[in-house]
């Protein structure tokens, strides 16, 4: 296979995936070539222990059932979508939009968490909720970047509660996904 159409400066890191089935396990060897602009060629084919070795992958049995991978997937989903919406200010910035005034740096916070929260797969349970907030961290962008604070103001207020809730009904999904169906599902500034 042959990743191609770019460049990648040298501060710079690619990832390049792809997805496999090989039936037989072990480690699988892939002798990769890199290519750089000046026309000259890397081979990463040598042994692990020389210059520039060869990727290997070693391949192990599953885990975990299919639906198991999927669950914990959404939980790590979750975990790090709600852990950056906790932290990311909203009471501190409805309070201050709510004062008249729009925080500097307010747009690329709201823009960072419209995208994760737009970005998460959200079980069934938190997407209604996920989806409300998305809804409304878009509008709040829209407003912050025309700097209109008072038409930030209910945006701005339904983000920083469409967040809370979201919380508390992240944090109770959690505890029953654990199996600790009396949670608490508190949440404070």
């Amino acid at each position: 296979m042959t990743w191609s159409g770019g460049s990648i400066a040298s501060d710079e890191l690619g990832v390049f995936m792809f997805q496999g089935r090989n039936g037989k396990g072990g480690a699988l060897t892939f002798k990769a070539y890199q290519t750089y602009s000046d026309g000259s060629v890397v081979e990463w084919a040598n042994a692990p222990a020389d210059a520039n070795p060869a990727p290997v992958v070693t391949l192990t049995d599953v885990p975990m059932a299919a639906a198991e991978l999927t669950d914990a997937a959404a939980i790590g989903q979750v975990v790090a979508a709600i852990a950056f919406l906790d932290g990311a200010g909203f009471h501190a910035l409805d309070t201050a939009i709510a004062g008249g005034e729009i925080p500097a740096g307010s747009i690329g916070k709201v823009n960072q968490a419209a995208a994760i929260t737009g970005a998460v797969k959200w079980p069934s349970a938190l997407r209604e909720d996920a989806h409300a907030l998305a809804g409304n961290l878009i509008t709040l962008r829209t407003a912050i970047a025309a700097g209109n604070a008072s038409g930030a103001a209910d945006p701005a207020k339904a983000v920083h509660d469409g967040a809370h809730d979201l919380s508390k009904k992240v944090y109770a999904w959690l505890g029953e996904m654990g199996g600790d169906h009396g949670a608490d599902a508190s949440h404070s500034h």
